[in-house]
């Protein structure tokens, strides 16, 4: 970066919880100025608070990432208070589970309307003020779900899936200019997304093994940009699950399908229920509490995890297969 560390300022969306709230104390321990923005002024002044209290100036800044004009009002602050805008972090995210069919087109779009176009939004705010400095960083966190398809999540992996190809052109066209696109896709995060989440499979949903520490892919963010690195999976080992499905395509469909359906979609029921896709009024914790399934301990052992999902899928095909026998 042209500026010394001491100097730089970040930008970081959804940062009154979860992963955006990690990487904006992650920034302030590095010594970077912070811009936080969320639907949640009250709690963002908490964050504030603890990034200020590690010896860094911070604004708070209350944004809907779904409203273009206040994010262009977002950028429009963060520069009249520091004078130049160094690093964006796309950070917000709403989530929403149940079949297709069976969730409201309202509630659909209003994923898409944050998760991605959220995310278009705040290329566009920051752009300007990058090519008028003739560099800047900006960082869109996207997802393993980025890469492949899971069931009843269709549009939270629509939306990672174009931020992975908006990323990718957004790079190309920037190639020469001194402006850096990182897209980051991590795997399952213990944050309170899944608590958050809208909901209409009428069961609790869980987040699917291993879960990473989100202060783990904060570090990852926060040592991207300092590699100048443009697409980083984490854990790295996740780099593996968009080769397993160009290799074997419905095997990988198979084992994604067995794994939501006795893993993540839990036995305990629970109300239908919107979550936080239009008020931001739930949990806004960094961690989400969750615990391992016992029984998933094994996928941070890639080759085994590969072996277990394959014979899981084999199970699974003989089961349906021994169902239409008995039909």
């Amino acid at each position: 970066m042209p500026r010394k560390r001491r100097q730089l300022v970040a930008v970081v969306t959804g940062a009154s919880g979860g992963l955006g709230r990690a990487v904006a104390v992650e920034f302030a321990r590095r010594g970077l100025a912070v811009v936080l923005a969320s639907r949640r002024k009250t709690v963002l002044n908490e964050v504030a608070g603890e990034c200020r209290v590690l010896g860094v100036p911070a604004l708070v800044v209350a944004t809907d990432v779904a409203d273009e004009v206040a994010v262009q009002h977002l950028a429009s602050q963060a520069f009249k208070k520091f004078g130049h805008i160094d690093i964006w972090v796309n950070a917000a995210v709403v989530g929403l589970y149940g079949d297709f069919e069976r969730t409201p087109a309202s509630d659909f779009r209003r994923v898409i309307e944050t998760d991605f176009f959220g995310y278009v939004h705040g290329a566009r705010a920051v752009l300007p003020y990058f090519r008028r400095q003739g560099y800047g960083t900006l960082v869109n966190v996207a997802s393993v779900l980025g890469e492949f398809g899971i069931p009843h999540m269709s549009s939270y992996v629509a939306a990672k899936h174009a931020i992975v190809g908006f990323s990718d052109s957004l790079r190309q066209e920037l190639r020469g200019s001194g402006i850096r696109v990182c897209t980051v896709l991590p795997s399952s995060i213990n944050t309170p997304f899944y608590a958050n989440a809208g909901n209409y499979t009428g069961h609790v949903i869980r987040p699917v093994p291993p879960v990473l520490d989100p202060r783990r892919v904060a570090t990852a963010i926060a040592d991207s940009i300092e590699q100048n690195r443009d697409h980083v999976f984490v854990p790295a080992a996740a780099a593996f699950l968009p080769i397993a499905r160009a290799i074997w395509p419905g095997l990988t469909g198979q084992v994604a399908s067995y794994i939501i359906h006795h893993f993540q979609i839990g036995s305990r029921r629970t109300p239908y229920k919107t979550g936080n896709l239009y008020a931001s009024n739930h949990k806004s914790a960094v961690s989400g509490g969750w615990k391992e399934h016992r029984g998933m301990r094994l996928l941070k052992r890639p080759v085994l995890a590969s072996a277990a999902l394959a014979l899981a899928a084999l199970m699974q095909s003989r089961q349906f297969r021994n169902q239409r026998r008995a039909a």
